[in-house]
């Protein structure tokens, strides 16, 4: 009997046990995959749950998915692309921007993030334009120049993917990008044909009004330039000094009489230094009074000298500012004084190579040598140069002991056009 009772009790044990493998390979059977469960995730009415399957399926691992399940991830991440709420677009966009070391969908991922460029939620728009950047197709560069008409810095941040790439944009859309760019001299050499999109941009923002301004003043069409005085004065009552100190240089660059009594105001009244200095110096490029002018070269903030090194292009006898300009270019350890001092210097055309080789002949230091020469090597300064300065030019070459120089004179050599 008891033999019996021992049998039974084992039975039932090895029973309960086998029930428990039972349901426990049942449990662990039907236990979906959580990337596929993230595939279902993406139809719920929740945007939380949308966007948290978006972040299982951008972590997806191989391992983890069942034959064909990739396809069925990048499927999904497409699908997802066109959701109506603009987290769970901008997660899917990324995810297939960066999807496995290649760009995923990446016609419908640049329509995702182009929809975020408008976005109210500045974070989603600087996220969109970062990842546009990322994406090489027409339809992410399309998106990129509408992001050019957003606030500052979104449009700097587009600008600079834009250039990086080396778009070819309408002309409209290049204007933008070069003031954005802070080139209103590039602007300004398409002459009379960039007035009227530059008429319209004085109706935008301070910073754009500011710019397109200042290449109004560059290309000296009286007519914009009343316009343009009309609508940039305005801005010297701005509350933000970044707005003021804007104004007070297109009113520079602008050179019209009318500016001359409220620049003088600001420069003497304005809450903020750097404005009134800056309104000093616009005021002296106005009445055209280079001596004044070149005293502030001097000024001790570098704004200050970068307002006088971009005025002296708007004033019409520059030959005085020459020297003093190669010099500055010499001391400051500025480099972003130094390139604009190099494009003042290309406005003062061939006036500017006989004092620049005597400058780079006596300077002891290749990397300022360097620095000279590519002052020199500007198409406008070596354009009309004469025999006896190539001579010159010949001769600092062959005595040039610094490689990189050296290359630069050879260059510059190499260009000089054939007829001088």
């Amino acid at each position: 009997m008891r033999v019996r009772m021992s049998s039974v009790r084992r039975a039932a044990v090895v029973s309960s046990a086998l029930t428990m493998v039972v349901v426990l390979a049942l449990a662990l059977g039907c236990q979906q995959d959580p990337t596929l469960q993230a595939i279902d995730d993406l139809k719920s009415s929740s945007a939380a749950e949308r966007l948290q399957a978006i972040q299982v399926l951008a972590q997806a691992a191989d391992a983890l998915l069942e034959k064909g399940g990739i396809g069925r991830v990048e499927a999904a991440l497409g699908e997802a692309l066109a959701d109506t709420d603009e987290q769970v677009r901008l997660k899917a966009a990324e995810a297939s921007v960066n999807w496995r070391g290649k760009q995923l969908h990446p016609t419908e991922a640049a329509a995702a993030l182009t929809s975020l460029v408008s976005s109210e939620n500045g974070a989603l728009q600087r996220s969109a334009v970062e990842l546009l950047g990322k994406l090489r197709n027409d339809e992410a560069t399309a998106g990129l120049v509408q992001a050019l008409a957003q606030g500052s810095r979104i449009r700097m941040t587009a600008a600079r993917s834009l250039a990086a790439r080396n778009a070819t944009l309408g002309a409209d859309d290049d204007i933008r990008l070069q003031l954005v760019l802070g080139k209103p001299d590039q602007v300004a050499a398409r002459g009379a044909d960039a007035i009227p999109a530059l008429k319209s941009l004085l109706d935008e923002d301070a910073a754009y009004r500011a710019a397109a301004a200042t290449a109004i003043g560059l290309i000296n069409d009286s007519d914009a330039i009343a316009i343009a005085v009309a609508k940039v004065l305005s801005d010297l009552e701005s509350d933000d000094v970044a707005v003021r100190l804007a104004a007070v240089g297109a009113l520079g660059a602008l050179g019209d009489d009318k500016a001359i009594s409220p620049l003088q105001n600001r420069a003497e009244n304005d809450p903020d230094m750097t404005v009134r200095s800056s309104a000093r110096v616009a005021a002296h490029v106005v009445m055209g009074d280079t001596v004044a002018l070149l005293g502030t070269l001097d000024d001790a903030d570098v704004h200050v000298q970068t307002v006088t090194v971009q005025g002296i292009r708007n004033v019409d006898d520059k030959r005085p500012a020459i020297d003093p300009l190669i010099r500055l270019a010499r001391r400051t350890t500025n480099q972003d004084l130094a390139n604009e001092v190099i494009t003042t210097l290309a406005s003062c055309g061939p006036l500017a190579a006989a004092p620049l080789l005597s400058h780079i002949a006596e300077e002891p230091e290749w990397a300022l040598r360097l620095r000279l020469a590519k002052a020199l090597g500007q198409p406008a300064v070596v354009e009309a140069m004469d025999q006896d300065t190539q001579a010159e030019l010949y001769n600092l070459y062959v005595a040039e002991v610094n490689d990189n120089v050296k290359a630069e004179l050879n260059r510059i050599l190499n260009i000089i056009p054939e007829a001088n």
